[in-house]
């Protein structure tokens, strides 16, 4: 049957039993083959949501991203035909390659090696902690006054710049009540330093992070555009747009 072009859906296994794949899973495979297919042949990866820098055993510096947008961005490209990876902190049993990481290392790290496999995309909307620490090896005790030195982390999105030259990558910028204006200027900025194809900018400050909506602007070489709703309506756009960027890029090469 798969020989000749018919989809077969595993079951999926819950207390060692296989069971009917969920309607949810199924929908998301007929949107995958009737979809348009303008990411179809493409590799893509998002890293996605908090990352947690140790403290002690117990203790961990995290932020509020709820990865919210990762997944979606993950599930609109998988619809559209691409093969996908996520880096995370969770495992949700996704359709496509979950990889789990927790510290801004470890994001790192876990990005470098599956970009070696060959990817034609990186999308970073995750919030890599800015600052991380060596852990205690030992739970702190408490009741007393506490200071923690903290030390920068490398940047994500330039140390793959500088090992993949070539690779499309989507930065996101998250400001806190600034002028729409000045969201523009702090998102080209960091578009240039670190060399992107293209930017989700949007002002944190008011909603967004840990929500089911937000209101971001994409922003290219060209053009900014306004996008707001649910976040899988902002997915969508940010996968038009990311989708312009790499069919661009193929009739360069021919």
């Amino acid at each position: 049957m798969k020989e000749i072009g018919i989809k077969i859906m595993d079951p999926r296994i819950e207390e060692d039993k296989a069971k009917i794949t969920s309607n949810q899973d199924i929908a998301l495979e007929v949107e995958r083959l009737l979809g348009p297919g303008d990411l179809q042949g493409k590799k893509i990866l998002i890293i996605s949501g908090s990352t947690a820098e140790k403290v002690d055993p117990i203790r961990i510096l995290t932020n509020r991203a709820s990865g919210k947008t990762g997944i979606e961005l993950g599930l609109e490209a998988y619809r559209r035909g691409a093969e996908v990876a996520i880096i995370h902190r969770w495992k949700l049993g996704l359709p496509f390659k979950e990889v789990y990481a927790e510290s801004a290392r470890e994001f790192l790290d876990s990005a470098i090696q599956e970009l070696s496999k060959g990817y034609d995309a990186l999308i970073s909307s995750a919030a890599i902690a800015d600052y991380t620490l060596d852990p205690y090896e030992q739970k702190i005790k408490s009741g007393q006054d506490l200071t923690l030195k903290l030390k920068p982390t490398a940047k994500v999105v330039k140390v793959v710049r500088s090992s993949y030259p070539d690779l499309k990558i989507v930065g996101f910028k998250a400001e806190t009540n600034v002028p729409e204006e000045e969201l523009i200027l702090r998102a080209k900025r960091s578009m240039r330093i670190s060399g992107l194809n293209l930017m989700v900018a949007n002002d944190v400050g008011h909603g967004g992070m840990g929500s089911d909506e937000n209101r971001v602007l994409i922003i290219d070489a060209h053009e900014v555009k306004k996008a707001d709703g649910k976040k899988s309506i902002i997915a969508r756009k940010v996968m038009d747009a990311l989708a312009a960027i790499l069919d661009a890029s193929d009739i360069s090469r021919v």
